[in-house]
C-alpha cells in the first residue's frame, strides 16, 4: 500500500539495512518491523432515494385483447443510492485516485434479474475528500468519501423493474387510463469500491424495500 501518510509530528526517515528496519530520529531504540493493516476502509449504505417508484406508460396504438401495446415508458425520478467509504486507518491517507467498482441491484425474489452500474470518480459526491483538479483523494482518520449512484430501474436483461413484479390490482381513472398497484418489493444491493491502485476493494451489501406504482394511459383510439 503505497499511500502518502500525513502526520502532525516530525516524520522519521526509515532505513532498511540488511533486512532490519531502523529509524533515524535521534533515538537509538530499535523499532519493530511495521506491518500494514489488511482492512483500512469500510463501505456502508448511507441512503436510498426513492422508496416509492412511480412510472408512466403511454400507448399510441389500439387496445388489444391482451391490453395496450406500450411503446413509451418514463419514471418520475432516477433511483439514487448513496454509499460511503470510511478511512479506518489511524493516519491521513492521500494519493492519486484510482476509483473503480460497481453497484449491483437485484430483486431478492428474482436474483437472476440483476442491474450492474459502474462506479468511477464521477460518482463521488461534491464536498467529499476528492480533488478533481489533481485527481487525488485525501481522507483523514474516520473521514468518509461519499458516492452517489443512479439507476434507471432497468436490469441488464433490458427488463424494467415493474416487469419482474406482478401487479396486485388496478384502479380505473377513465376509460383509457388506470393505476396499477404492486406488492412491496425487496431489493438487494452490493457496492464494490476501490479507491487507490494499491488498496483492496471494499464491499457493502444491503437490502431495502421499494414500493412500485404505475400509471398507464392509451392516447389513441
Amino acid at each position: 500500500m503505497n499511500l502518502a501518510i500525513r502526520k502532525t509530528f516530525i516524520v522519521a526517515t526509515l532505513l532498511p539495512i540488511a533486512g532490519i528496519l531502523f529509524i533515524t530520529s535521534g533515538c537509538e531504540d530499535l523499532l519493530p518491523v511495521y506491518i500494514e493493516p489488511d482492512n483500512i476502509f469500510e463501505a456502508s449504505l448511507v441512503s436510498v432515494d426513492s422508496t416509492l417508484v412511480q412510472y408512466y406508460e403511454t400507448d399510441e396504438k389500439d387496445l388489444t385483447p391482451e391490453g395496450p401495446i406500450i411503446n413509451y415508458q418514463s419514471f418520475t425520478s432516477d433511483f439514487r443510492i448513496s454509499v460511503s467509504v470510511k478511512n479506518l486507518y489511524e493516519e491521513t491517507l492521500q494519493n492519486t485516485a484510482a476509483v473503480s467498482g460497481k453497484l449491483e441491484i437485484w430483486n431478492e425474489l428474482h436474483p437472476e434479474e440483476k442491474a450492474t452500474i459502474p462506479i468511477t470518480t464521477s460518482n463521488i459526491a461534491s464536498g467529499s475528500g476528492y480533488n478533481a483538479s489533481t485527481n487525488s483523494i485525501t481522507l483523514n482518520p474516520n473521514e468518509k468519501l461519499f458516492f452517489t449512484i443512479r439507476w434507471n430501474y432497468r436490469f441488464d436483461s433490458k427488463k424494467w423493474l415493474h416487469q419482474t413484479v406482478g401487479s396486485i390490482g388496478q384502479q380505473a381513472i377513465s376509460a383509457r387510463s388506470w393505476y396499477l398497484f404492486y406488492p412491496l418489493v425487496h431489493l438487494k444491493s452490493r457496492a464494490t469500491i476501490q479507491l487507490f491502485k494499491n488498496t483492496k476493494a471494499v464491499i457493502s451489501e444491503d437490502s431495502f424495500p421499494v414500493q412500485l406504482r404505475g400509471y398507464i394511459a392509451v392516447t389513441q383510439p
